[in-house]
């Protein structure tokens, strides 16, 4: 898929559906309706992560693609950790509907970071001369 539609457009439209289905699964009671919902979750989660998997190291230079994929991954797995814990303060403090909103704009937030990023990074001259440096180039 990424080869045909590209990484920023067939990020950005599943994170949009993920967005709504999560917020409609945590919003409907209808049996059948939490099912559906919950295989789109499901099934988009599983194909954003292989596309967020393959799209930070496209954004850095060779030279410092390993620093700056890795610095993605780490602060990724950060908040991977402390999500937990905010959910579990959005409920107690704002309640059921609060959580599946902020699971939604969570969602909202990675078409918004994504269609926001360039194409490519561009270093700052310094850098990548140092970058270039480092490379044995």
């Amino acid at each position: 898929m990424a080869d045909r539609f590209g990484m920023r457009g067939p990020i950005a439209v599943f994170s949009l559906v993920l967005a709504a289905s999560g917020v409609a699964y945590g919003l409907t009671f209808e049996p059948a309706a939490i099912i559906a919902f919950g295989i789109v979750v499901a099934a988009l989660n599983q194909t954003l992560v292989a596309l967020m998997y393959s799209y930070p190291p496209r954004l850095f230079p060779t030279g410092v693609r390993a620093t700056g994929t890795g610095f993605c991954y780490g602060l990724g797995r950060v908040l991977n950790a402390v999500g937990p814990l905010v959910i579990g303060q959005i409920y107690l403090s704002a309640g059921y509907v609060p959580v599946f909103v902020f699971i939604g704009a969570c969602g909202a937030m990675i078409t918004v970071s994504v269609l926001l990023a360039p194409a490519r990074a561009r270093l700052a001259p310094s850098v990548a001369r140092r970058a270039t440096e480092l490379s044995g180039r």
